[in-house]
């Protein structure tokens, strides 16, 4: 991390057993070739110049996402297949709307999405049986679904962050 990599090297494509990688804070704003990395359980590419992820359903075994800080306009596709996922961070982008698939992952317990232009968020983070921690700070939410989450029988939500919304 904190290099000025432009692109991730060919030769680490070559490390398909590896588990941690640690990107951030670089100049990466290529594509990013995720199937040859499907070992991954820790995966953190944030401070770095990306516009889009490719499908990143093939890092099944992922536990820890980290996408923040930067260029993204969207959660990449097949992030309702990480079903072992239990952090993501994708703050400080200008990620427009949640996909219906994100509010399947059961295992997630740290979700932030600060800083994005969110407008809404769906009743069914109410059935995100492990989620701790939602923090959407600095957001453009218009509705929050308080009768939902407040009617939550096994409640595990500790922290929520919604200020500097409209």
């Amino acid at each position: 991390s904190q290099n000025s990599l432009k692109a991730i090297p060919d030769d680490l494509t070559k490390c398909r057993a590896l588990e941690t990688l640690i990107l951030h804070s670089n100049e990466i704003a290529t594509s990013v070739p995720l199937n040859t990395f499907n070992s991954l359980t820790h995966f953190d590419i944030s401070k770095n110049r990306l516009h889009s992820l490719p499908d990143v359903s093939v890092l099944s075994r992922l536990v820890d996402l980290r996408i923040n800080n930067n260029e993204l306009e969207s959660l990449p596709t097949g992030i309702g297949q990480l079903v072992s996922l239990q952090t993501l961070h994708a703050h400080i982008n200008t990620i427009t709307t949640i996909p219906l698939e994100l509010y399947s992952l059961n295992q997630l317990e740290d979700l932030s999405l600060r800083r994005n232009t969110i407008d809404s968020v769906s009743s069914l983070v109410a059935q995100m049986p492990k989620l701790r921690i939602l923090n959407l700070n600095n957001n453009d939410l218009h509705a929050f679904p308080f009768t939902e989450i407040v009617d939550m029988q096994n409640t595990s939500l500790k922290q929520l962050f919604l200020s500097q919304n409209l």
